[in-house]
């Protein structure tokens, strides 16, 4: 599966919540940093795959 993939899921099934939910924030969202909401532009830049939460958050709407 993609992160695009996950993060249409994530969206469909958000109401449903559960182990499956945290599953696929946790294997594309960059964990944390310094706080507060990420540059944008910093998405891939750290070659771990991840994205910010904002990010994986408008993937997720659909």
């Amino acid at each position: 599966m993609s992160m695009d993939d996950d993060a249409r899921e994530f969206g469909q099934h958000f109401k449903q919540g559960g182990w499956r939910l945290g599953l696929l924030v946790a294997r594309n969202v960059e964990h944390g940093g310094a706080g507060g909401r990420p540059a944008e532009n910093r998405s891939l830049e750290n070659g771990s795959g991840k994205v910010s939460m904002s990010q994986f958050a408008d993937l997720a709407r659909p």
